[in-house]
Formats: C-alpha cells, structure tokens, sequence
C-alpha cells in the first residue's frame, strides 16, 4: 500500500477522489457534508496560520482511503486536526483504516505535536475506530438538521 501525498496544485484527481470517499463513508450521517470546493480550500489549502497536508491510498485507480491534517502556525503548535479520515466503506475491515491512522501520528509526531484532535459520531464505525485506537470522548456536540425537501 502507497499513501501519497496530495499536493494541490498538480492533484485535481485525488483531492477529487479523496471527496468522493469522504460522500460514501459519511452518506448515513444526516445534514450537510463538505461540497468539493469547501473540502478542497479545508483539507487541501495550507492559510497564513496554518499548514496542511491530505494523503491518500489509490488502489485500481480509485481513492480507497485518505486523511487530511491541519498544524496551526500560531498557537496550539503542541496539537494538529485530523480531519477527514475515511476509508471507502466497501474498502473497510481490511486495515486500512489503521495504517492512514499510523501515518497520520508519525507526520503528527514528525511535526513536533503531542496532542491529536478528531471528530466523529458518537455512534458508529469512527466511534469503534477512534476507542479501538485509546482515542477518549473530550467534547460532546448536538448537530441538529431538518430536510427542507421533507418538512411540512
């Protein structure tokens, strides 16, 4: 398995990718997910303040699996942001998962960080993830939604 770097300027088709496996893996969660250009300028888009950097896992020519990080240049420079992590859900069980995990802590620790921070569900597959991993619960949030397309 060969995680890649994304470099923004010259990765239309991964960053592309990447946001097609972050729609399939969070599909099942209600409200509104990143649109390609959000996601582009949030998880591929370096700021004055901050660094970043997406990877991801290209197998038969598709995006099986990737992960975006942000290192803050100004403050918390002890912690970094994961987000997104996310394997294709037809992609998981297989330990995948775990190795963009890995690699994200050594680039976190390569950085110089201490401190990981994440989100997920309080429920399901990234909840499993996240304990599997010692990951503990530091902040809980309501997301509240109501489909327009389906209310009186």
């Amino acid at each position: 398995m060969r995680i890649q770097r994304i470099h923004p300027d010259r990765h239309e088709d991964l960053i592309a990718g990447l946001h097609d496996a972050y729609v399939a893996a969070n599909s099942h969660d209600p409200g509104s997910l990143l649109s390609l250009p959000l996601f582009r300028r949030e998880v591929c888009t370096d700021r004055p303040g901050q660094l970043t950097e997406a990877w991801a896992v290209a197998e038969g020519g598709k995006v099986a699996g990737g992960y975006g990080l942000a290192l803050s240049r100004l403050d918390n420079t002890h912690m970094g942001w994961l987000f997104p992590l996310v394997v294709r859900p037809e992609r998981r069980e297989r330990g995948l998962g775990t190795e963009l995990f890995e690699h994200a802590l050594d680039r976190l620790r390569g950085h110089g960080r201490r401190l990981l921070l994440t989100q997920t569900p309080a429920t399901g597959v990234g909840a499993r993830f996240a304990r599997a991993r010692g990951m503990a619960v530091s902040l809980v949030e309501a997301r509240r939604t109501l489909n327009l397309r389906t209310a009186d």
